[in-house]
């Protein structure tokens, strides 16, 4: 089986889109850089609220569903809707009521709103085309007029209106409403777009029709809602923000780099229990988290690497607790000035807000500048508290907290002429730390430095910006396994037997994920190429192959959320701890895979490799070497026993072409002779 952490970091490696993340968390995430834009997103926020114009677009974040994409089709040129899997490898494209309950007729609710989508949004569209996204907010039955409100909830918030507003009387006469948030372009068919805001200058072009209630999300100024007693507030603690930023050395968030996203976790469940993060509290989260990972594990020597793994990052945070501290001292008042903002934009929304009854407050904002930089601007206490007056409604879901506004095609983490310093000016050379300045350093933190460093971390797939589906879909069991198979071999059959067994124990459905990175080393079989070598060696199996859309296993625990599926079986080979752990670690936790929380167990396949023999000792990386080497006797051995010798060799030609297909004739010819 496929090291886990190895398969992530290879599928990863795909096109890079832009990662939403919370205003004060750019710092532990991308540094120097991170703060340029941190700083720069709160000058321009505060500035907009007073009534000043920036390039910055700010957009209202809605808490509707499902999330719709619609449009002119760029290749067939007709009018049509979908869900976020209008970006998969094999696209849900739907055109007619037809294509609805074909693509989508397992969920009756998901169907019924698609039908009017495509009844009503052609009313508004404009008249030069265009792909769009929306979230859907409500249709005549999801309205409930009492005590002169009008009131619909479209996912968990509830929205209120007066019924004598322009919102009450458009709700009163519409089929639709909807939020249009996010357009897409680009060339070469959907899947080829990328996505940006809607801007004022695109929004005048959609058509007016009472059909349809289509809300702009852009944030309606009002200069008085900004008192003088929350400017100061505000000024206070970018002052101060500012202040532990000038102190800090420029090598401190080197200290910070590739720990992002542990220190975002440890901040995230200080927002649940309610605390301050730091260094302090960060060894205790991490001490607690490494025990429980030691815990997970039987063989011995595993608990000795995962225990030996852990007290290197221990002794790491110690040698740089100054720099961690500085970095949660800034978070800190980044996060507290950003609020001042967040509760000023919520004084500006035209609707009401309770969850089960309570009032709440909206769901914030997204800021996009210029050059495509994004942030987050929610107040992380009240979506906290909002999820749990959720739990109270008997529900396990969490508060959808979706763009509801957009992402852009690249991580363009900054202007072209440099980071641009609100908490001073414009900084392209390398300075100290200066009170009132951010420096921008040199070599593996310039601007493309920095951009190289976070790529990882800023990698977010298009469909996943859409807000999560609302499905009817069954509460079916799925078990499932994410392999490479790249090749093939027997011991892979143990895999797919285990997988089918246990769904048919628990009379559920089954899926294997074939990984689909591509090299001339390690994965030299094509995605298609596997994917049919895998069907013919396991015809019963339900398989497919990832693509860039779902390039990692905790994309497919999402995809699965998103199904409806609230409990999943992950069966696993001798690398069964690292996807428990994995799995663990990220259920019930936003990020760049999307969301998922559901109950989740575990099975191995076969025994573990160290400790096996024969089958049990069978690995792709012996079958490559065999290929390599012209062994095809020795390759065909570990192959699949119920494959045919004919798919055998045409397997190993497979694989063995691939491989050599870099080396020149002569290379190839006497790596085969020292074979013989």
């Amino acid at each position: 089986m496929s090291n886990v952490k190895e398969i992530l970091l290879e599928e990863l490696k795909t096109k890079a889109l832009k990662h939403l993340i919370h205003l004060e968390d750019h710092i532990i995430h991308n540094g120097h850089e991170g703060a340029g834009v941190a700083a720069q997103h709160l000058d321009d926020v505060a500035k907009t609220l007073q009534g000043k114009k920036t390039t910055t677009h700010i957009s209202t974040k809605y808490d509707g569903a499902p999330a719709v994409i619609f449009g002119q089709h760029p290749e067939t040129g007709k009018f049509f809707v979908g869900t976020k899997s209008v970006f998969n490898k094999t696209p849900k494209i739907n055109y007619t009521d037809k294509d609805i309950d074909a693509n989508h007729g397992h969920a009756p609710g998901l169907a019924a709103k698609l039908k009017d989508s495509l009844v009503h949004l052609p009313k508004v569209m404009p008249k030069n085309g265009g792909v769009y996204q929306g979230d859907l907010m409500h249709t005549p039955e999801d309205v409930e007029k009492k005590d002169g409100k009008t009131h619909f909830t479209p996912n968990t918030i509830t929205y209120s209106v007066d019924d004598d507003t322009a919102h009450g009387k458009a709700i009163a006469n519409s089929k639709l409403g909807v939020v249009v948030h996010t357009k897409y372009s680009g060339r070469g068919g959907l899947g080829n777009m990328s996505a940006g805001p809607v801007d004022k200058k695109t929004r005048t072009t959609f058509a007016s029709h009472g059909d349809v209630h289509n809300i702009d999300p852009t944030i309606d100024v009002n200069p008085s809602n900004f008192t003088a007693e929350e400017r100061a507030e505000y000024s206070h603690h970018k002052a101060a923000a500012n202040k532990a930023y000038s102190k800090m050395k420029p090598e401190s968030m080197d200290a910070l780099d590739g720990h992002g996203v542990k220190i975002e976790t440890h901040i995230n469940d200080m927002v649940r229990k309610g605390g301050d993060p730091s260094v302090d509290g960060l060894v205790d989260h991490l001490n607690k988290k490494s025990q429980k990972a030691i815990d997970s594990v039987s063989m011995q020597k595993s608990k000795d690497k995962k225990a030996a793994e852990h007290s290197k990052l221990m002794d790491h945070i110690e040698g740089n607790r100054e720099h961690f501290k500085k970095a949660f001292e800034v978070h800190s008042h980044l996060q507290k000035a950003k609020d001042v903002l967040v509760n000023v934009m919520a004084k500006n929304n035209p609707f009401g807000h309770t969850v089960g009854g309570e009032p709440t407050k909206p769901e914030g904002a997204v800021a996009v500048d210029k050059s495509g930089n994004m942030t987050k601007l929610v107040d992380r206490k009240e979506f906290s508290r909002q999820n749990f007056l959720r739990s109270k409604m008997g529900s396990s879901e969490p508060v959808n907290e979706s763009l509801g506004a957009t992402t852009s095609s690249e991580p363009k983490y900054n202007g072209k002429n440099g980071i641009h310093n609100a908490f001073g000016q414009m900084m392209v050379k390398i300075k100290p730390p200066v009170e009132g300045h951010i420096p921008q350093r040199a070599g593996s933190n310039s601007v493309a430095g920095m951009r190289r460093k976070h790529q990882t971390h800023l990698h977010q797939n298009v469909n996943q910006v859409a807000v999560r589906e609302e499905t009817d879909s069954p509460n079916k069991h799925l078990v499932m396994s994410y392999v490479r198979m790249n090749p093939v071999h027997e011991g892979h059959a143990e895999v797919a037997k285990t997988v089918m067994n246990t769904a048919k124990g628990v009379g559920g459905e089954h899926k294997i994920i074939l990984s689909h990175s591509h090299d001339s080393n390690k994965n030299p079989l094509s995605p298609d190429q596997k994917l049919k070598h895998a069907q013919r060696a396991f015809p019963d199996a339900n398989i497919e192959v990832s693509n860039k859309q779902t390039p990692t296993i905790l994309h497919h625990l999402s995809k699965a959320h998103d199904e409806g599926r609230r409990e999943v079986t992950i069966v696993g080979g001798s690398d069964r701890d690292e996807f428990s752990g994995l799995a663990k670690k990220y259920n019930g936790v936003e990020g760049k895979h999307g969301y998922y929380k559901m109950k989740i167990n575990f099975a191995q396949a076969g025994a573990d490799r160290d400790e096996g023999k024969g089958v049990a000792s069978y690995s792709a990386s012996k079958m490559r070497t065999h290929a390599a080497n012209g062994d095809m006797e020795s390759f065909k051995k570990m192959a699949p026993k119920s494959m045919s010798d004919d798919h055998k060799e045409e397997m190993y030609h497979d694989t063995r072409n691939a491989m050599i297909k870099k080396e020149s004739i002569m290379e190839a010819f006497i790596r085969t002779i020292k074979h013989r």
